[in-house]
């Protein structure tokens, strides 16, 4: 899999994004070299979209509302929210992936994440269950 960098526009699965997953054939993440600012961000984008890779490759399919909204609350959970405390965890993960499966389904966003939230939160795969990620592990990353 291939990891390109390159100048985003504002349309398309770029359109606003700081980085976004393209493929399937060949599968590569893309950069956007206009919209990240330090390698902190690149290193958050990175997770996020592994975590993506991760579930397409498990047979998720994320053209699919709910399917695209567990894999939302996943990669939230596990980049943009990681460090957040326990109660803000569950607010800020719920935002991003709201926001970003909105990106994609505008009308039913929303709705998708709530109705996989619980699940998806639980969901720690690949990772082993003993490592749950959040507070407990907040200080190891």
């Amino acid at each position: 899999m291939d990891i390109e960098c390159k100048w985003c526009g504002n349309d398309g699965p770029e359109g606003g994004a700081r980085a976004y997953v393209k493929g399937p054939d060949p599968m590569a993440i893309v950069l956007c070299a206009n919209r990240l600012k330090s390698q902190d961000e690149v290193e958050e984008v990175l997770v996020h979209e592994l975590i993506h890779v991760y579930d397409v490759h498990a047979g998720r399919d994320l053209r699919n509302c709910e399917q695209l909204a567990h894999s939302e609350v996943r990669a939230a959970r596990e980049a943009e929210c990681f460090s957040n405390s326990r109660w803000s965890k569950s607010y800020c993960v719920k935002d991003r992936a709201t926001v970003a499966t909105q990106n994609m389904f505008p009308d039913k966003g929303k709705q998708c994440v709530c109705s996989v939230f619980e699940q998806a939160m639980k969901d720690t795969s690949p990772f082993p269950s003993s490592n749950l990620t959040g507070v407990s592990n907040a200080s190891t990353r």
